[in-house]
């Protein structure tokens, strides 16, 4: 597998930070009734994981940089929705968004699929 620049992985992942925080700001000035609550975050959470089912395996591949990024930025999201300031009330929950915070970090595709696998299981169980 190619190795990717250490230095392109993290304007990526600042890039994923950055839109996640301008998309939030400005969902926050929507009209439309989002739910902020806990349960609203792990229901869109659970969404993004269906939605990549499958779509993540382009995550072996960083040399398709669009696709990689996509993925990564998504990835992200999940694992911040997961994990977003509930950890001493929800254990399991943000055991599952360390992992893969970490999957993604790494660049462990087999890591990121057991985990993705893991978040879908949780989310079927709730």
């Amino acid at each position: 597998m190619k190795q990717m620049n250490p230095g392109i992985l993290a304007i990526i992942l600042v890039l994923a930070v950055a839109l996640g925080g301008t998309i939030g700001f400005f969902l926050g000035r929507s009209t439309n009734t989002a739910d902020y609550s806990y349960e609203g975050k792990i229901d869109y959470a659970c969404g993004l994981a269906r939605d990549m089912d499958g779509r993540y395996e382009s995550f072996n591949d960083p040399s398709n940089e669009e696709d990689f990024r996509d993925n990564v930025t998504d990835l992200l999201a999940i694992s911040t929705l997961f994990g977003g300031g509930w950890v001493q009330l929800h254990d399991k929950v943000s055991e599952l968004a360390q992992d893969l915070y970490r999957a993604v970090n790494t660049l462990d595709a087999e890591a990121v699929d057991e985990t993705i696998d893991d978040i879908l299981e949780y989310c079927d169980a709730r």
